[in-house]
């Protein structure tokens, strides 16, 4: 088993499903508490979708902003099921080479594992489920829909439109992905997953064909965009990173035991 400073606890006792659901009954229109996140205010919103029986189910998120301290970009954040998410790519170049367009800055997986800022990180595949499990309890089957911007994907050969919804405003865009060249824009959106964690690196993928996700596997020579997740409320946030201290120590966390 290996073990590195720079990565974050691997679960090998127990994968299990990750909780957290936002599903709650609302009545109608916004929430109108707020809360302070990294110096800036944010707001909470419900959106409500039909359960099919009469009633309705609220999707409750908080939208706010965040601001890196290593080159001042300000990006949008979105606050769902207990987790706190970039609702943009991230676009910090930590050498002033790394491919960068309208839509981010792409990385080779070993960067993307250490180029969130402090106090966020690469998201492992068990954090991307629970994100849309909680979009899946209130939209089924539907969460990269969910996710996707209303504009810019393409459409299906029978003329169905790939944009989404944007429903939450994750924004996801179809910025496709990079391998000496760009590709695949306008059709898919691919993110670098923490493979310590999950074992293998992998990714995950959204196309414009449908409205569901897709893991995506064997991308080592392909350079990706990253999105990355606030540490709170998390393993890292509760027990940070590996190190020689934490060497073969097993930990218990949300009913699941992990290990350096």
């Amino acid at each position: 088993m290996r073990q590195d400073k720079d990565r974050c606890f691997l679960s090998v006792l127990v994968r299990g499903i990750a909780a957290g659901l936002c599903l709650l009954l609302a009545a109608c229109g916004a929430d109108s508490s707020s809360e302070s996140m990294a110096g800036n205010s944010s707001s909470s919103f419900a959106d409500e979708s039909s359960n099919g029986n009469g009633g309705s189910l609220a999707l409750k998120y908080t939208s706010g902003t965040f601001r890196d301290s290593r080159d001042k970009k300000e990006y949008r954040t979105v606050t769902i099921g207990g987790h706190t998410w970039m609702a943009q790519n991230l676009a910090y170049d930590p050498s002033n080479d790394y491919p960068t367009n309208k839509y981010g800055t792409v990385y080779d997986v070993t960067t993307a594992q250490k180029v969130c800022p402090d106090g966020w990180h690469l998201p492992s595949m068990g954090e991307w489920r629970n994100l849309f499990d909680t979009l899946d309890s209130v939209y089924r089957d539907s969460a990269a829909w969910v996710l996707k911007s209303k504009s810019g994907w393409d459409s299906t050969s029978n003329g169905i439109s790939g944009n989404g919804g944007d429903v939450i405003g994750f924004s996801i865009e179809p910025s496709g992905y990079y391998e000496n060249g760009y590709y695949d824009t306008g059709r898919s959106a691919a993110f670098w997953i923490d493979p310590d964690r999950d074992g293998k690196a992998n990714a995950i993928n959204i196309s414009y064909a449908n409205s569901e996700w897709t893991d995506a596997f064997n991308l080592y020579g392909s350079e990706l965009y990253v999105r990355c997740i606030n540490d709170r409320n998390t393993l890292i946030g509760a027990f940070g990173k590996c190190d020689d201290a934490k060497a073969d120590t097993i930990v218990e966390y949300q009913g699941e035991f992990f290990t350096c």
